[in-house]
C-alpha cells in the first residue's frame, strides 16, 4: 500500500442472495483501470502509523468474491406449461461469468470512475427483469362492457327520439279542426246532446271535445250561446229557440138551438202557444148551415195560428137541438178494473134536458179512467193528443194530471140507445132514469154544463 490510496478499490464484487425460487445474480464491478479514484489528500504509506480512518468502505474487500454459480432452468414437469425463458442482458452475451440465467433478476454494475463518487456507484438502469409477468387484462375486460353501455345508450336515444316523433305525430293527427253551425230548435223541444249537431269536423278526433249548453232555455224564444271545448281550443256557436209548432187548442162540445148563433170562443176551451194564438172558423159558412137543422154531432173546423205562421186545424163537436137546454142528466156506472193496468173505469151517459125534463136527442158517452200510479198514466197519455184511443175506445181526450184521470168522450147516438134497449128509447127523464137506475144499476145526477170544468167536478 506504499504510496497508494488505501481506498483504492481493486475489486468489488457483491454476492447475490437467493430469494426463494428466484435468485439475484451476482453483480460484478470491473476493476477501475486507468482511472484512479480521486482522493485529494493522499495518505503516506506508514506501516507503523494507524490509519486515521478506521472505517472500512463497504466495497473495500480484500479479494474478489467467488462468482455465483448460475442456476440452471428447473426441469419441466410433465403436462406442466413451460415457463418463460430469461434472456441475457444485452451486451453481456460473451461474458461467461456475468451471464444471467433463467428466473434471475440482475443488473450490469460496471463501475466507471467518472460515474463513481467517493467509491460509490450510481444505480444503473435495469436492462432485464427476468420473466415477464402476465399482462393485466382488466382494461381489455372493461372494453366489452363499455361497448355494451354505449350500445344501450344508443338504443335508449333512438327509442326516445322515436317516442318523441310518435307523440308529435299523434298529437298532430289528433289536433281537431272544425267549423261551427247554428242549431235551430222549437220551443219546448229536447236539446240534442250529440256534438255533431253543433259542428262539422274537418280534422282530428272530436271525441275529445265537450259541449256546454247550460245557457240554453228551451222554453223561451231567443238566441243562446253554446261553448265547445276541444283541449286548448274553444269554439262558440249559438242555438236559436223559435216557435216551430202551431198553438195547442183544447175544445168544448157545444150544444146550440136551431137558428141560434155560435162563436169560436164557444168551442175553444184553451189555446197555448209560445208566441201568440189566434183562432177562427175554418169554414164559417158551413157552421151557419149546421145551425139551421136539429141534429148532430157536427164537426166544426177551428183554425189556430201564431205569430210565426204555424197553423193547425182542430175539429170541434156541435149539437143543434129544437129547444134550449136547461141541464144535463148524468148516469154513472159502477166502477170496474182493467186487467192490463192498475186502472179503475167508469162509464157516464149524459143526456141534454130542457126545462120540462124532456130529452132533446143529443147525448154523449164518456169513459173515465183513474190510474193508480204515475208510470201507467204517463205511458198511456204520452204527448196528450187531442184525440186518443185506449181500451178499444176512440174519442176526444181530456186529461187531469193532478188526479191521474183520462176521459174519452164519444157520441151517444139515438140509434145506439135504441139498440141497447130493445129497439126503443124513451124521451122523458123519469123513464130514462128507470132504465139506468133500476135496470143497469147506474147512479143518476144532474150537471149544469157539459163538459164540466175542473172546478165543477
Amino acid at each position: 500500500m506504499n504510496g497508494e490510496n488505501p481506498n483504492n478499490v481493486t475489486n468489488n464484487e457483491l454476492n447475490s442472495t437467493s430469494l426463494g425460487p428466484i435468485s439475484l445474480g451476482s453483480v460484478q464491478n470491473n476493476q477501475n483501470v486507468g482511472n484512479q479514484n480521486v482522493n485529494p489528500t493522499p495518505v503516506p504509506n506508514n506501516p507503523t502509523t494507524v490509519n486515521p480512518n478506521p472505517v472500512q468502505m463497504p466495497n473495500n474487500v480484500g479479494s474478489e468474491a467467488p462468482a455465483v454459480e448460475s442456476l440452471d432452468v428447473a426441469p419441466q414437469m410433465p403436462n406442466t406449461p413451460s415457463e418463460p425463458v430469461a434472456r441475457p442482458i444485452p451486451g453481456t452475451e460473451g461474458m461467461v461469468d456475468n451471464v444471467l440465467t433463467g428466473n434471475t433478476v440482475g443488473v450490469n454494475n460496471n463501475f466507471n470512475v467518472e460515474n463513481n463518487v467517493n467509491g460509490f456507484t450510481n444505480a444503473n438502469k435495469v436492462e432485464n427483469i427476468g420473466a415477464v409477468p402476465p399482462q393485466n387484462n382488466e382494461e381489455k375486460k372493461k372494453k366489452p362492457m363499455n361497448k355494451v353501455l354505449f350500445i344501450l345508450l344508443i338504443v335508449v336515444l333512438i327509442g326516445a327520439v322515436a317516442f318523441g316523433v310518435y307523440y308529435f305525430l299523434n298529437i298532430s293527427n289528433n289536433a281537431v279542426k272544425l267549423t261551427t253551425k247554428t242549431l235551430s230548435i222549437g220551443v219546448g223541444e229536447t236539446l240534442p246532446d250529440d256534438i255533431k249537431e253543433y259542428i262539422t269536423a274537418t280534422k282530428g278526433n272530436i271525441s275529445t271535445c265537450s259541449i256546454n249548453t247550460k245557457n240554453v232555455d228551451i222554453s223561451t224564444i231567443g238566441e243562446y250561446e253554446v261553448t265547445i271545448n276541444c283541449g286548448k281550443n274553444i269554439y262558440k256557436t249559438k242555438v236559436i229557440v223559435s216557435d216551430k209548432t202551431a198553438p195547442e187548442v183544447k175544445l168544448n162540445v157545444v150544444f146550440k138551438t136551431i137558428n141560434s148563433t155560435v162563436t169560436v170562443e164557444d168551442f175553444v176551451k184553451s189555446c197555448n202557444d209560445p208566441s201568440s194564438c189566434k183562432t177562427n172558423f175554418a169554414n164559417e159558412a158551413k157552421v151557419k148551415e149546421y145551425l139551421l137543422t136539429a141534429g148532430g154531432p157536427y164537426e166544426v173546423g177551428i183554425e189556430a195560428t201564431d205569430d210565426a205562421g204555424n197553423k193547425e186545424v182542430y175539429n170541434a163537436i156541435l149539437y143543434v137541438t129544437n129547444e134550449e137546454i136547461s141541464l144535463f142528466a148524468d148516469f154513472t156506472s159502477t166502477e170496474t178494473s182493467l186487467t192490463e193496468y192498475k186502472v179503475k173505469k167508469t162509464v157516464n151517459d149524459i143526456f141534454s134536458i130542457n126545462r120540462a125534463l124532456v130529452f132533446q136527442g143529443a147525448a154523449r158517452r164518456d169513459y173515465k179512467y183513474t190510474f193508480e200510479n204515475q208510470a201507467d198514466y204517463e205511458e198511456i197519455v204520452k204527448d196528450k193528443a187531442d184525440t186518443i184511443t185506449f181500451d178499444g175506445v176512440t174519442g176526444l181526450a181530456r186529461y187531469n194530471d193532478k188526479n191521474l184521470t183520462l176521459e174519452i168522450s164519444t157520441d151517444l147516438s139515438l140509434d145506439t140507445l135504441k139498440s141497447e134497449n130493445n129497439g126503443e128509447f124513451p124521451t122523458s127523464y123519469q123513464e130514462i132514469q128507470a132504465i139506468y137506475k133500476d135496470t143497469k144499476g147506474y147512479t143518476p145526477s144532474f150537471i149544469r154544463s157539459y163538459p164540466q170544468t175542473e172546478s165543477e167536478e
